[in-house]
């Protein structure tokens, strides 16, 4: 028998791709160039009707930013309008919702916001496809029911330091030693020691503070060397500093970085028994507590301590009259950030990390408000979300409550399941009748917040409050009273963050809307460069900003691998 012709696999796929089947199942053989012509036909009727399309969608798809209110008020929801979001909440949920793994966010190199144009108008419908990133209502709901997690969320914050490793002179130059590279030990100073302290220069990794939420802690976790106000529990200790008393006053290296709780006592002690024996340039962060800093009693030393380098301070507030350029200079307001005491950052932090810490607020992203419909023919409550105790020493925040709820809740005297059981407009605390107040988890108050626009953010016992920087992470523009601290005083703490600022909590629904949707339209939303706030919501914005004011741009150091570092002074006792 004779072995059939065998033929190479060009010729087979030549073979293939010239023979067309028709339904009598018979093969017959056709010139590829007609075929090629009836692949450039049907590909210029699909870009026509693409074309099209787009058009349609541009022709019905103004943004409400360039129309005015009278125009709005005829503005009819549709069906499809509210179905479009929907598909896309629905698409993403399906998306491998189970692998805790998968990320739902953008890679930083998937997208540059920096090259949108100065005085270009933020994209609307038709003209571009905007980014979605993933909202926290959209996380899969198993993680939160997780037992692992609950159990953390119970120890709601670690500091930052905890997670850091800490390599000395003598680490790195030990022939065993694993984990950094032993070109960091000629940065490093080996331990010398006086009559009874010792200071040496360490490295410290810090790749894992980009990423980490600013918080109450910071203050601490940035610190060399501590003055407590208070006792502080186990899981709060700051394992890379040492407490301040007379015996480490004699080791304290030029740009030494000291925190005091800002407690009125503890700020006396400090200046009064500490400073007049520091004999070396230092910064001073005061933080922990809702006093105003700069303290009136010390506001002096901003100008007049030759060694004082650099003052943080949270809460700020220039009493009685406006810094000076000398004090803007030397003064820079420290945010408060999220609690220590409250699962805020466990909840915050796996909620980012699935969007790669993504700025809910760059330029890609601006189209949810611009394009928001729910502006168009929406009440406040449908656009502002609102949820806060009022306790007997926050009073002050029924009025900001009635502005957007009015009273709906109290007038429903508890009988009302579906205003019950709501998480916007719920109202909790001591100073609300029981029978009243509602009680929701972290996790279905962050759900719930985040279907929202924008947030209320009155002031807590300071001016400062979590809340604001709680709506800013959820991707929501916080809505608080305007204050000394928000101005170009010097103490702008929220310079390149999108908020909008209230002269008092006593506007009607008209007014109010009317403020929101100015704020909206205006320049300073649209044009605005959001990502260089975005950046001051992190703990590695505030290392390297501190080190910098204290001289030692030099201490941000990466090894032959790329590994970040900071040099520390660490101090100890002489046993």
């Amino acid at each position: 028998m004779v072995a059939p012709r065998s033929r190479s696999p060009r010729r087979i796929v030549r073979a293939s791709a010239d023979r067309i089947y028709f339904k009598n199942g018979k093969g017959r053989r056709k010139n590829r160039l007609t075929i090629s012509c009836i692949v450039v036909v049907i590909c210029v009727m699909v870009l026509v009707i693409n074309v099209r399309v787009l058009s349609s969608i541009h022709g019905i798809s103004k943004s409400f930013i360039d129309e005015s209110p009278e125009q709005l008020k005829h503005h009819v929801k549709t069906p499809e309008t509210f179905t479009k979001r929907n598909e896309i909440k629905e698409m993403t949920k399906n998306d491998d919702a189970d692998n805790e793994n998968h990320n739902y966010g953008l890679r930083s190199d998937e997208m540059d916001v920096t090259k949108a144009p100065s005085r270009a108008p933020t994209s609307t419908i038709g003209e571009s496809f905007p980014t979605e990133i993933l909202r926290y209502f959209e996380l899969p709901d198993p993680k939160f029911q997780d037992s692992i997690f609950i159990r953390r969320t119970k120890l709601p914050m670690r500091p930052s330091s905890h997670f850091s490793k800490v390599y000395t002179f003598d680490d790195l130059n030990n022939k065993n030693s694993t984990g950094a590279s032993k070109n960091l030990s000629s940065l490093l100073i080996p331990k010398q020691c006086f009559e009874r302290c010792c200071y040496e220069k360490v490295a410290i990794s810090m790749d894992h503070e980009e990423n980490r939420l600013k918080s109450t802690v910071d203050g601490l976790d940035v610190a060399e060397v501590l003055m407590h106000g208070h006792i502080v529990p186990n899981h709060l200790k700051f394992p890379n500093a040492i407490d301040l008393d007379e015996d480490i006053l004699p080791c304290l290296q030029t740009g030494t970085i000291i925190h005091a709780d800002s407690y009125g006592t503890l700020l006396d002690k400090f200046f009064e028994k500490y400073r007049p024996n520091i004999t070396k340039p230092y910064v001073f962060i005061a933080s922990e507590t809702d006093g105003p800093q700069p303290d009136v009693n010390y506001r002096s030393r901003i100008t007049e301590d030759p060694l004082l380098l650099h003052w943080y301070g949270n809460n700020p507030q220039f009493l009685n009259e406006a810094p000076t350029d000398i004090e803007k200079k030397n003064f820079t307001a420290f945010p408060l950030g999220l609690s220590k005491y409250h699962p805020q950052m466990p909840h915050l932090d796996y909620y980012l990390s699935k969007t790669n810490y993504t700025n809910p607020f760059s330029e890609t992203m601006k189209h949810r408000w611009t394009d928001s419909i729910l502006f168009r023919n929406a009440s406040l409550q449908d656009l502002v979300f609102v949820n806060f105790a009022i306790n007997p020493n926050k009073l002050h925040r029924f009025e900001p409550y009635r502005m957007i709820c009015g009273d709906e809740v109290f007038e429903a005297n508890g009988t009302n399941e579906e205003i019950n059981q709501r998480v916007s407009c719920s109202v909790s605390g001591s100073s609300v009748p029981k029978h009243l107040q509602s009680s929701h988890s972290m996790h279905a108050t962050y759900s719930a917040a985040s279907q929202f626009l924008f947030g209320l953010s009155p002031p807590g016992n300071g001016n400062d409050c979590h809340r604001t920087y709680e709506f800013w992470f959820l991707g929501l523009i916080p809505i608080i009273k305007r204050t000394g601290f928000t101005e170009d005083k010097g103490a702008n703490m929220f310079q390149d963050l999108p908020v909008i600022e209230l002269d008092h909590f006593n506007y009607n629904q008209t007014e109010l809307l009317k403020i929101l949707q100015d704020y909206i339209r205006s320049d300073k939303f649209r044009y605005a460069d959001f990502d260089k706030g975005w950046k001051r919501l992190f703990l590695g914005y505030w290392r390297q900003k501190i080190l910098s004011d204290a001289g030692r741009e030099k201490d941000l150091v990466k090894d032959e691998y790329g590994k970040k570092y900071f040099l520390s002074w660490k101090y100890s006792k002489v046993v």
